[in-house]
């Protein structure tokens, strides 16, 4: 099965750019009922000058902020870092999710909400972070069916990120220093390899992490003809493989 996002494929967004707020609210994140639901949310902060000084340290969801765990995180050299965090089974209805960070800091959220995902929940994250024209990692574990959800902070504005995925995408600027980035999109398998560019070099933060679609495991079909071969008792094929017939007869004979 395949994973499929709510709301169209977009994520519900805020932001709050004036680098002097410790939280950044994200309105009516709508939640309708379904099969599977995950909740992804991808953060990106502009931070201080001071590599790994700010970070979100709590997510309300619906006001409870204990659903919420963080998956991955990253900062760069001296500005921007980006989080993303998972929530298992997020409330359905219509509700607000709070992002507070360690500090005062311009910071924007995304919230993705799927269905049809996997009781195991999420992949495993990869992120990156360094000085450059693009960021990218590969993921390791997804399959056909999963859904990519990244999160980009750039450090500088005007860069005019690029998304590589060719789904949906969101990106624009975080405060007057920063550029963030967001986009999601289907799996192609092992190795996929989610990635943004952009133009001029500048300090970046990024995580990349999946959805997990529903494994479900492949149906075993009895045969409907019973098979006679010589040296054993006439029985469903099914019965020869666990040495069993279905009227509890056992069975007996070799090959030859």
């Amino acid at each position: 099965m395949s994973a499929t996002l709510q709301n169209g494929g977009n994520p519900f967004q805020g932001s709050d750019g004036s680098n002097s707020a410790s939280t950044c609210t994200v309105s009516n994140v709508v939640v309708a009922s379904g099969t599977g639901t995950k909740m992804l949310i991808c953060v990106q902060g502009e931070g201080n000058g001071l590599a790994g000084d700010r970070e979100v340290s709590s997510i309300s969801v619906n006001g409870n902020s204990g659903l919420a765990t963080r998956l991955g995180r990253t900062n760069g050299p001296q500005w921007s870092w980006a989080e993303i965090w998972g929530v298992e089974s997020p409330p359905v209805g219509t509700y607000n999710v709070v992002v507070t960070l360690n500090g005062l800091d311009a910071s924007h959220v995304s919230v993705y909400v799927a269905d049809g995902c996997d009781s195991s929940g999420f992949t495993t994250e990869q992120h990156a972070a360094s000085t450059g024209t693009g960021a990218g990692v590969s993921l390791l574990d997804t399959v056909v069916g999963d859904i990519i959800i990244d999160s980009l902070c750039i450090d500088a504005t005007g860069h005019s990120p690029i998304a590589a995925g060719g789904g949906t995408n969101a990106n624009g600027t975080l405060s007057s220093f920063c550029t963030f980035g967001t986009q999601a999109y289907n799996a192609v398998g092992s190795g996929d390899a989610p990635s943004w560019s952009w133009t001029g070099s500048a300090d970046y933060s990024y995580v990349a992490v999946a959805f997990q679609a529903l494994v479900v495991p492949p149906q075993q079909v009895r045969p409907d003809a019973d098979v006679t071969t010589t040296g054993w008792s006439t029985a469903p094929l099914w019965d020869k493989v666990d040495e069993s017939s279905a009227d509890g007869t056992v069975i007996v004979g070799t090959f030859s």
